[in-house]
């Protein structure tokens, strides 16, 4: 049996390359289609490797990059939907309790696809001339109409995702010239929030919450932020709280005594636009606490269990390799924190004693 499932994963890992060894080989044996020089662009976003939001806000940090430093005639992106059959042998190869369910069900990709990954688009200051999105992978693509490809080595053959390496090399100028922005609206909302409920930004402190129902080792300890909001509350803070996208409604234990906002889970321009006006939030790993790094405007933040987990499929030591292990991102500004260690409520108020206090 576990002769057969190599074989498998072995046809698997050359039809979907995830390793770099696998993509060299790969690149080796297919060559590139000669376009016709038009100055064109395609970028293609492959769900079957970019399928989070924060995936797909990497990817449009370095394109935005390629974009407004070069004259391209035409700009189109293209939507690969993932692939039935990788999503099949996952399914029927791997515990799908570690698996991200965006990996493995349709309609979870179709719902962050609609709510999140397309609306993120606005975000980041590209515009397309066209947008298609591929349900079936065997459709061709038009590279030939197309002089320069995103990502750069991407071959129907050689399919592949973002290069993370290149957006960790970026620094914090880098970020305020091509990283996410929100829009004049949703600054007007939330500012509107705060001037209905009388409410000062400077004394607001975001808690956002992980309570995903995979790699359950990166989820918020929600006993100790329950004691840290309280321990905020004593200090004359206001504490809002965030739910996780995928459970809006797992607050509970939050909602008779603080502020809970699950709207801005579901609306991207909300939630940043609130992350920008107060004066400081805190995230345990996870996508809203990464895209906070890459907002043009400065969030002040601190991003807990960035450290490698054995359990985890996302927090491994291939992730830092960039960056190095307990080492803080170039493109991190003052007051934004990559946190190596699990929330504990002592570690918490030394941390909002010693950089947080003198904020408000």
């Amino acid at each position: 049996m576990k002769f057969k499932f190599y074989i498998l994963r072995l046809l698997q890992e050359f039809k979907y390359p995830q390793y770099e060894l696998t993509r060299k080989i790969k690149k080796s044996l297919y060559k590139k289609e000669n376009p016709n020089f038009n100055n064109n662009l395609l970028a293609i976003c492959d769900l079957n490797y970019v399928p989070f939001t924060y995936n797909f806000g990497q990817f449009l940090l370095i394109l935005s990059k390629k974009i407004l430093n070069n004259k391209f005639n035409q700009i189109k992106l293209i939507f690969l939907w993932p692939s039935q059959d990788r999503i099949d042998f996952i399914k029927k190869n791997y515990n799908t309790k570690i698996i991200p369910p965006v990996n493995i069900n349709q309609e979870e990709m179709k719902w962050r696809f609609d709510n999140l990954l397309f609306p993120m688009i606005d975000l980041f200051p590209v515009k397309f001339d066209k947008i298609e999105i591929i349900y079936n992978r065997k459709e061709e693509i038009n590279f030939k109409n197309y002089s320069h490809i995103y990502p750069e080595e991407y071959t129907k053959n050689n399919p592949i995702g973002t290069n993370v390496a290149e957006m960790f090399s970026y620094d914090r100028n880098e970020i305020i010239k091509y990283g996410q922005r929100t829009n004049k609206k949703s600054k007007e909302l939330v500012n509107g929030f705060f001037k209905s409920n009388n409410l000062d930004p400077t004394k607001c402190i975001t808690i956002t919450i992980r309570n995903y129902n995979f790699d359950k080792s990166r989820d918020s300890d929600p006993s100790v932020w329950l004691d840290f909001a309280r321990y905020l509350k004593r200090n004359g803070i206001i504490v809002i709280i965030i739910p996780d996208t995928d459970n809006l409604w797992g607050i509970k234990i939050f909602e008779n005594e603080f502020i809970c906002m699950p709207e801005c889970s579901i609306n991207l321009k909300l939630r940043f636009s609130l992350y920008e006006k107060t004066v400081f939030n805190f995230f345990t790993t996870g996508g809203p606490g990464g895209q906070s790094s890459y907002s043009s405007t400065k969030i002040n933040f601190a991003l807990y269990r960035c450290q490698e987990k054995k359990d985890s499929i996302v927090n491994t030591k291939a992730n830092y390799k960039v960056i190095g292990e307990n080492k803080q991102p170039k493109f991190l500004d003052h007051n934004q924190y990559y946190i190596y260690e699990d929330e504990t409520l002592e570690g918490l108020i030394e941390f909002y004693k010693k950089n947080i206090e003198s904020l408000h």
